[in-house]
């Protein structure tokens, strides 16, 4: 898929997840899979924050080119400061960023986005209208509270070395970003 849009339709492909751990295999196979243009650039470890400083470095970027070129002009001193970046320099080194294993603190920006599809029926599965008449949807706005699990799990993505140190938020940072989600969305529910 990344290798058909990069080379027939012209779009920029940005590899990355949660599934990082399970993909080392291919982290020694990154050289390749450029060079096939399977993707442009690599995220390894969590992506909001990198994402976003990768989005940021390429705006500046003359012509949105595939490579950053080597002068002045171009945003590599920008590239080499986002977190877990892996990518190819124009000379073909290499280049791995330290990744972001410390998960930032995030709240859900729900604003532009189609919140009837927030909308669920208050009932296990959320799609089933409840026996009662009357039972209306309700928003249930999705947060993430922590990040991580130290039971290594064999089955679970959120398990291995990279993701044994869990991570949330403050309490006291958390109440408030639920406060502030709940008052401009008018709903008590999150999940």
């Amino acid at each position: 898929l990344g290798k058909y849009l990069t080379s027939r339709q012209g779009k920029t492909v940005v590899l990355g997840g949660e599934a990082f751990p399970h993909m080392m295999p291919i982290k020694s196979e990154i050289r390749y899979f450029y060079e096939h243009r399977c993707f442009d650039y690599y995220i390894q470890g969590y992506g909001e924050v990198p994402l976003l400083e990768l989005f940021r470095a390429l705006d500046g970027e003359p012509g949105k080119a595939r490579l950053p070129m080597a002068d002045a002009a171009s945003p590599i001193a920008a590239l080499e400061q986002v977190n877990g970046l892996v990518y190819p320099r124009p000379d073909g080194t290499l280049i791995e960023n330290r990744p972001l294993f410390t998960r930032p603190e995030v709240v859900p920006d729900f604003e532009g986005l189609p919140m009837d599809l927030y909308y669920k029926f208050p009932d296990e599965w959320g799609k089933l209208p409840t026996e009662d008449q009357g039972v209306e949807e309700i928003l249930v706005l999705p947060v993430k509270l922590n990040f991580c699990c130290p039971m290594n799990c064999a089955f679970c993505i959120s398990s291995g070395d990279a993701f044994s140190k869990v991570t949330a938020m403050q309490p006291d940072a958390m109440a408030e970003a639920i406060a502030r989600l709940r008052d401009r969305w008018q709903t008590p529910y999150f999940m």
